[in-house]
C-alpha cells in the first residue's frame, strides 16, 4: 500500500495519536508517500456533528517547517569556532528536530491544538466543511529518501503540488503521483492554505524565524 499508518516516529500522526493533546476520535491520520522525495502526514478532520453536517466540499492547510535554500550553515559561528552561543542555537536546533513532533516549533504545537478545537462539537459547532492538515515528512522519520541538497524536509510548495495530484489522482510533470485512499479524497477542495515556518541559513551561523505564507 502506497498509504500506511506508520509507527515511525516524529510525525504529525504519531503526535496525534500520542494523546499528548486529546484529539476526536474521528480525526483519522495517514502518512503517504506521494512519489520518491516527497512523503506527508494528512488528517481529515470531518464536520463535528457528523453525517447530518457533512459537506461536500474540503479546506487543506499545509503547514510545516522549511529550510532556506543556498548558504553555509556550518554551525561554528565566529571564524575560530569560538561562538559558544550560536553553538548552542544549532545544538537545541538539532535536539528538537529529533524530538517529538509537537516540539519541534511552535506551529507544530498550534496546529495540533488546533486540530483538536476544528473536532469539537463544542469549540466548533458552525464547522460545515472537512479540513485536511497536511504535514511534511522529515527523511528521518520517512526513512524512504533523502533530499539530494542535504535538507530534511521537502519543499512545501512540492508537498502541495504532491497533494493536490495525489487527492485528484492526475499525475503532473510526468512523474508517478500515488493517489491517496478513496477514503481521503471524497470532498471537493475549495481552497489550500500554505503556512511555512522557515529556517533561514546565513554564512557561519544559523537563525530561525518564523514567516506566514497564505496561497489560496
Amino acid at each position: 500500500s502506497s498509504s500506511s499508518s506508520s509507527s515511525s516516529s516524529g510525525g504529525m500522526c504519531d503526535a496525534i495519536r500520542s494523546g499528548r493533546v486529546p484529539v476526536s476520535p474521528s480525526t483519522e491520520c495517514l502518512r503517504h508517500e506521494a512519489r520518491d522525495g516527497v512523503a506527508f502526514d494528512v488528517a481529515r478532520i470531518s464536520p463535528p456533528l457528523g453525517p447530518a453536517a457533512e459537506s461536500a466540499e474540503a479546506v487543506v492547510l499545509i503547514a510545516g517547517e522549511e529550510e532556506e535554500r543556498g548558504g553555509d550553515d556550518d554551525g561554528r559561528g565566529g571564524d575560530d569556532g569560538s561562538d559558544l552561543a550560536s553553538r548552542w542555537r544549532k545544538k537545541e536546533k538539532n535536539s528538537r528536530r529529533r524530538g517529538d513532533w509537537y516540539d519541534r516549533s511552535d506551529l507544530n504545537a498550534s496546529i495540533l491544538h488546533l486540530i483538536k478545537r476544528l473536532g469539537s462539537a463544542e469549540d466548533c459547532p458552525w464547522l460545515a466543511k472537512t479540513v485536511f492538515v497536511v504535514s511534511p515528512v522529515a527523511a528521518e522519520a520517512s526513512g524512504s529518501w533523502i533530499p539530494s541538497d542535504g535538507s530534511q524536509f521537502p519543499i512545501l510548495a512540492s508537498v502541495a503540488e504532491a497533494f493536490v495530484a495525489s487527492y485528484t489522482g492526475e499525475t503532473t510533470g510526468g512523474g508517478g503521483v500515488r493517489p491517496l485512499p478513496p477514503e481521503f479524497t471524497s470532498p471537493m477542495i475549495r481552497s489550500v492554505l500554505v503556512l511555512s515556518d522557515v529556517v533561514e541559513r546565513e554564512p557561519k551561523t544559523t537563525n530561525r524565524s518564523s514567516t506566514t505564507t497564505t496561497d489560496v
